[in-house]
């Protein structure tokens, strides 16, 4: 199971990343699928009520030892929303038309994604992955501010952090780009700001 511990002592992003990584690592996988089934049942209610208008949910697909919002985003395809997932270009993420279960190719980093023939779409929702975050709604990433500039790419979009509760920190270290997330959806609920 899951216990929720206090963060051992960190200073900095960098601190931050490590310490919350490591708490990440320690999640057992039979513990990894029940909190991915557990905020899939609360999650459809949670993105429907953020975001009542949203028609295309961006998404993306695991990696190593994040939350798999694989159950959610199915929950979300069969109540009739259209999904997307991220694709790497040159500038950024670009987010492209996906359907459960069609084709991904790997892209940089090991990443699985949409093909680059996928139609690219403008998401109402972009739910995102993360290292740690906060109660103020802050998110801490890997490092390399993909999402950031997703998000400042598209300003109109809802922003939904997910992630396991032992990712929370007291406080995430904020920049001039870094934009807050409207909540953050873990198997514990949801979390807002």
């Amino acid at each position: 199971m899951m216990a929720k511990s206090s963060p051992p002592p960190a200073t900095g992003k960098a601190g931050l990343r490590k310490a919350a990584l490591a708490r990440r690592a320690r999640i057992t996988a039979e513990a990894r699928q029940e909190a991915g089934a557990r905020m899939a049942q609360a999650g459809l209610a949670a993105v429907t009520g953020l975001a009542p208008a949203a028609r295309i949910i961006a998404g993306y697909v695991a990696l190593r030892d994040e939350l798999d919002p694989a159950p959610l985003l199915a929950a979300l395809a069969a109540a009739g929303l259209s999904l997307a997932l991220p694709r790497m270009t040159a500038s950024g993420l670009a987010f492209h038309a996906y359907e459960m279960g069609g084709p991904l190719e790997k892209g940089a980093f090991g990443v699985a994604e949409p093909p680059a023939r996928a139609a690219i779409v403008a998401p109402d929702v972009i739910l995102a992955p993360l290292v740690a975050f906060d109660r103020r709604g802050n998110r801490l990433g890997y490092g390399k501010g993909f999402y950031d500039r997703a998000f400042a790419a598209h300003p109109e979009a809802v922003r939904i952090g997910l992630a396991f509760s032992v990712q929370e920190v007291p406080v995430v270290p904020v920049e001039a780009h870094d934009l807050p997330l409207a909540a953050i959806l873990t198997e514990a609920g949801l979390v807002r700001p």
